[in-house]
């Protein structure tokens, strides 16, 4: 049977810390108090984070603001091919399979990381999840319109556990990069779901 990998992309494909540290770098170059705008930025991550947003609730404005936002582009455009994780293009360049980024963000800011990143080449299909519009509604609706064995994978156990009460008929995998900030062991870890550091180990 064909399968369908489901990736999140944030923590699963993409080192998205390194690149929000990076970020909080900027916002204290800037005079901004790094441990609020972590809390105001970390608000934002499922309704849409943009930079420009959360420097705007940050109080940066005019020139100042179009040149922080401007600088951190060109950073992350630079940079985004060294955050996507080693073994993710061979895996990708392996496997006869179809492809979904499904993700949390901002619609244009998900689509620009995932383009600096060069996956919009391997990539066929990126959805974005909303709190009104949850990753497992786009899963049951994925299923729906698919013959393909689906196989889920992110790294946050929440939004596995919430596809797992769907009894949807998919194979679960949680993602636990070095670093997650969804580091933490969860009670379905090797139970309703296999545990991994690598796409090389999906079974």
């Amino acid at each position: 049977m064909k399968k369908h990998y489901v990736f999140d992309f944030d923590g699963t494909l993409f080192d998205v810390q390194s690149l929000w540290e990076c970020w909080l770098d900027e916002l204290e170059a800037c005079q901004i108090d790094r441990e609020d705008a972590r809390d105001r930025g970390s608000q934002l991550f499922e309704t849409g984070f943009t930079p420009r947003e959360h420097a705007e609730q940050m109080g940066i404005e005019g020139a100042e603001l179009d040149e922080l936002i401007g600088r951190f582009e060109e950073y992350t455009q630079a940079e985004a091919l060294t955050m996507l994780y080693d073994d993710v293009v061979p895996f990708l360049q392996e496997q006869k399979a179809d492809f979904t980024v499904l993700t949390f963000g901002d619609h244009e800011y998900q689509h620009f990381k995932l383009e600096a990143a060069g996956l919009d080449e391997h990539i066929q299909d990126i959805r974005i999840a909303r709190p009104e519009r949850r990753k497992h509604v786009q899963l049951k609706e994925l299923c729906a319109a698919t013959d393909a064995e689906v196989i889920f994978i992110d790294d946050n156990p929440r939004e596995l556990s919430a596809a797992l009460g769907e009894d949807l008929p998919i194979t679960l995998v949680r993602m636990m990069r070095a670093g997650s900030k969804h580091g933490d062991t969860h009670p379905n870890d090797g139970e309703h779901w296999q545990t991994i550091t690598s796409l090389t180990e999906i079974e």
